[in-house]
């Protein structure tokens, strides 16, 4: 009994930390009408509620693409895979220089809602963030 009383006080404390998955019906209309505007031929999708966010993923000939909305309908940032061959050139490089030869293990292309350009490189048990020209930026612990 005690272990379900533990788990039952802490929920709330996490619910709020991460996404949670929810139905077409509970995503704002003016959300919806600018991503059916800027993607007509995309249905398959899902949507998840971040904090204050609503984040859609969906996938385009096998390649998973994420855009965040604010609840009016602004656009937050496109997240999109790409492949390690993809990125801008100084980054492979940086990263096994800097992160004892470390490998890439997962790599995105983000673009914010001015149209700058980032890219994240996840090694480990930290996110490395590049700018457009693959410079390093930060690191960020996961």
């Amino acid at each position: 009994m005690k272990p379900l009383i533990i788990v039952l006080a802490i929920t709330p404390f996490f619910t709020n930390t991460f996404a949670k998955v929810i139905g077409d019906k509970e995503v704002p209309k003016a959300v919806k009408a600018v991503f059916h505007q800027a993607h007509p031929s995309i249905f398959d999708v899902s949507w998840t509620l971040q904090e204050s966010n609503y984040k859609v993923e969906y996938d385009v000939m096998r390649v998973d693409v994420a855009i965040t909305y604010e609840a009016s309908g602004k656009l937050v940032e496109t997240k999109t895979d790409v492949e390690t061959a993809t990125l801008p050139a100084a980054i492979v490089p940086y990263v096994k220089a800097n992160y004892n030869q470390a490998s890439i293990n997962e790599a995105f292309k983000i673009k914010d809602d001015k149209g700058i350009t980032t890219y994240k490189t996840d090694i480990n048990d930290k996110c490395l963030l590049f700018d457009s020209a693959g410079n390093f930026i930060k690191e960020v612990k996961k």
